[in-house]
């Protein structure tokens, strides 16, 4: 009997021992034409939280668990590449630009979309946590400071009195330099 149950532990000891074993992958990303590698594209193992990024010269070496099935590389303005695992313990990728680039884009107060590069005014985006922890009691007071180009002043000394709010400088000279206030996409005077 003690026979029969020393072999069963020994064979389940080496069954866990190779589902442990994790596979050593290396390779290169590089872009088409480019003799270069890519630096910093991202290496992860498909379905997991395994990766790595690549080097100055575009290498990796990634322990991939055993049962990985894919690589996915991914990268900034290139397409994303599933290569297959197999039995292979080189991969080497070239990663293809995409050509839907993103744009950075503006959108202006009557729900249009510019082209940053196209657009000609000045715009200023405040964040909720930019003025969450000042000591403020208005909406006014809530851009003092945060927003170039705009100069808040108290038309009287008195509190609560209502703050002239100017932009632009106070030498436009053909144009007003009272602000729009646009409230959820209504237009305020």
């Amino acid at each position: 009997m003690k026979k029969i149950l020393l072999g069963f532990v020994f064979v389940l000891l080496a069954s866990v021992s190779v589902m442990a074993q994790n596979k050593t992958i290396t390779g290169r990303v590089t872009s088409p034409g480019e003799p270069e590698g890519l630096i910093g594209v991202n290496v992860l193992v498909k379905g997991t939280t395994v990766g790595v990024v690549t080097d100055l010269d575009g290498r990796y070496t990634l322990l991939a668990p055993e049962g990985a099935t894919a690589l996915v590389f991914s990268y900034i303005g290139y397409q994303s590449v599933e290569e297959q695992i197999g039995n292979r313990s080189e991969i080497n990728v070239v990663m293809e630009e995409d050509s839907q680039n993103l744009e950075e884009v503006i959108i202006t107060a009557y729900g249009g979309t510019v082209d940053k590069g196209n657009f000609t005014g000045s715009a200023v985006a405040l964040k909720g946590d930019q003025i969450a922890n000042r000591p403020i009691n208005n909406v006014v007071n809530a851009i003092e400071g945060q927003a170039p180009g705009v100069i808040t002043t108290s038309a009287s000394g008195q509190p609560g009195s209502t703050p002239d709010v100017r932009i632009r400088g106070i030498g436009s000279v053909n144009s007003s330099s009272s602000p729009l206030y646009v409230v959820d996409g209504v237009p305020y005077d």
